[in-house]
C-alpha cells in the first residue's frame, strides 16, 4: 500500500481530515470554499465579503467587546460528510461501482467491514467510517483512524 505522507500508513486525526482524503483521493470531489472570521465566526463566500464585514460597523456590533483591530480571516474548505452521513458516504460507493468495484459489507462484532472488488477490507465503528477507509485502500492508501489523538 503506498503512503501519501511518505512512510507508513497515514494517521488520521478527525473525521474532516478523512472527509478530505476521501474526497481528493476517491471520489474526485472539489471543496466547497468559504471564509470565516476570527471572531464573530460568520461565514462568507468570499474573502472580500468577509473583509468588508470585519470593517463594518452594524457587523462588529455582533460582538461588541471584540478587538476587531485583530481580527483575521481565514479560508474554510468544506467536504462532504462521507465518514458521518450514510447519504454521503453512499456515493463512494456509487463512484467506485462505476468504475468496477462492487462493494461488500458486513458486521463482524463491534465493528463494520467493507470492501471493494479485490482490495482489502477496512473496518470501521460505522458504516460511512467503514467505506472511507475500503474506499482510500482502492486507491492504495493504508489509513490508521486515530481519534484519540484529537481530543
Amino acid at each position: 500500500m503506498r503512503c501519501i505522507t511518505g512512510g507508513g500508513p497515514v494517521r488520521i486525526n478527525s473525521l474532516l481530515q478523512l472527509d478530505e482524503l476521501v474526497a481528493k483521493h476517491v471520489t474526485g470531489k472539489r471543496p466547497l470554499t468559504s471564509w470565516e472570521d476570527s471572531n464573530a465566526l460568520f461565514r462568507f463566500d468570499t474573502e472580500d465579503e468577509a473583509r468588508a464585514a470585519i470593517h463594518d460597523a452594524y457587523y462588529q456590533m455582533f460582538c461588541p467587546e471584540t478587538d476587531w483591530t485583530k481580527t483575521e480571516v481565514t479560508r474554510l474548505e468544506i467536504y462532504p460528510a462521507y465518514s458521518s452521513s450514510l447519504e454521503e458516504a453512499w456515493k463512494i460507493v456509487e463512484c467506485l461501482n462505476n468504475t468496477g468495484h462492487s462493494m461488500q459489507m458486513r458486521r463482524e462484532d463491534s465493528e463494520w467491514v467493507a470492501t471493494f472488488g479485490k482490495f482489502p477490507a477496512a473496518a470501521g465503528s460505522t458504516v460511512p467510517i467503514a467505506l472511507c477507509m475500503a474506499g482510500l485502500r482502492t486507491r492504495g492508501i493504508e489509513a490508521m483512524l486515530d481519534l484519540e489523538t484529537s481530543r
